[in-house]
């Protein structure tokens, strides 16, 4: 027990909500091809008829991208020179009044994924000595970022070479703060939440976040700062849990469950995973791409997949609530009672539940015995 101290404490600090509560979140969209908004529309419809018992229609967290490489616009000005299309160009109207209206209707949460999905810098220095990225750039139109390499796509990290490099803190506190003034530019208040980029980032960008306006972050559970040699995200530094406070007081939130339909994943697993994490007394923060509903890797078999989960979520819990994650952050912030159970014998089941899934502490938890008071704790849930 005191070896593990920390990690226990941590648990039991977590918020334990009353009811299970599922969050969908997208990433990756924004900035592109057009035809983001068609699969948007289909997105937008999907999600109305889809209500909960209590009427609340699932809501999407749309993780959005500001800018794309205006590929057309690069090849006729000077070599090596990065020209941006915003998503307040003319080519994007479609798409941004897609966007507009899933917000208006509440089933879609904007939040900010990033400038872009890129650090422009290092695109284009790769450029001049990777083929893949050359004929990326070399495409007609705007282009699927999803495209470029991994470790490309990973903002908040120099890599040019592998293993990545830190940035340098003033150059991710302007592109912070640029991306936010954006933002604001576009949607009239600065984003409440963020998610960075293939979840590489570091402490200096959360302080930077945190200073412009950005309240939460999302998270894996854990924070990845860079890529190794490899090109894999390097191991996570930080265990991080729902309500933890990340540098400059920004509070961070847990995305642990994926649902990926052009993977192959089964419509029963999202319930199966809401249901699991209820019984811990955490939301489940749902991951999906736009690449499953729309570019070259895309199904039309997706959107049947995500109707089909979302029947089979509402048939077997039947209690499950709808929020966007900006609401989660809210409502951990102020302590909802309505939300967050503060009774100890619940409190004390939940914490016996998490601590027995907690490696390599329910290990030797079973060799020395200790699991037989933690099953009879975890009935009190």
């Amino acid at each position: 027990l005191l070896a593990f101290a920390g990690t226990l404490r941590a648990l039991w600090r977590e918020p334990a909500f009353r009811q299970p509560i599922a969050i969908l979140e997208s990433d990756d969209w924004g900035a592109g091809p057009a035809s983001q908004a068609d699969a948007l529309e289909r997105l937008h419809a999907l999600l109305l008829a889809c209500p909960n018992a209590r009427g609340e229609a699932p809501v999407m967290t749309v993780g959005v991208i500001l800018e794309t490489a205006d590929r057309d616009a690069m090849r006729a000005a000077a070599p090596d020179t990065y020209i941006a299309a915003r998503l307040d160009d003319p080519r994007h109207a479609t798409l941004l009044a897609a966007l507009r209206r899933g917000a208006a209707a509440r089933v879609f949460d904007l939040q900010l994924h990033g400038l872009a999905h890129y650090w422009p810098p290092t695109l284009m220095s790769l450029a001049a000595a990777d083929s893949e990225v050359r004929a990326w750039l070399a495409a007609p139109d705007l282009g699927w970022t999803e495209d470029l390499p991994s470790p490309l796509q990973s903002r908040w990290c120099d890599a040019r070479r592998l293993p990545s490099a830190p940035l340098p803190a003033a150059a991710i506190n302007d592109a912070a703060t640029a991306e936010v003034v954006a933002w604001q530019s576009l949607f009239n208040a600065p984003p409440a939440v963020a998610v960075p980029t293939t979840f590489i980032w570091n402490e200096t960008v959360e302080r930077a976040w945190s200073a412009a306006g950005v309240r939460a972050i999302v998270t894996p559970g854990s924070r990845h700062e860079g890529r190794g040699a490899d090109g894999r995200p390097t191991p996570g530094s930080t265990a991080i849990r729902n309500g933890d406070r990340g540098a400059g007081g920004v509070l961070l939130l847990v995305r642990d469950v994926y649902f990926e339909p052009v993977f192959g994943h089964a419509p029963s697993r999202l319930a199966d995973d809401v249901l699991a994490r209820a019984a811990l007394g955490r939301p489940a923060l749902v991951e999906m791409h736009r690449f499953n509903f729309c570019g070259p890797r895309a199904s039309a078999q997706s959107f049947d997949t995500l109707r089909e989960a979302l029947a089979q979520l509402l048939a077997r819990v039947p209690a499950v609530r709808f929020m966007s994650s900006a609401a989660l952050a809210a409502i951990i912030e102020r302590a909802d009672p309505a939300w967050i159970d503060s009774s100890l014998r619940r409190r004390l089941g939940v914490w016996a539940r998490r601590a027995s899934q907690q490696r390599p502490f329910a290990r030797l938890a079973r060799l020395v015995g200790l699991m037989i008071p933690l099953a009879m704790m975890r009935r009190l849930a």
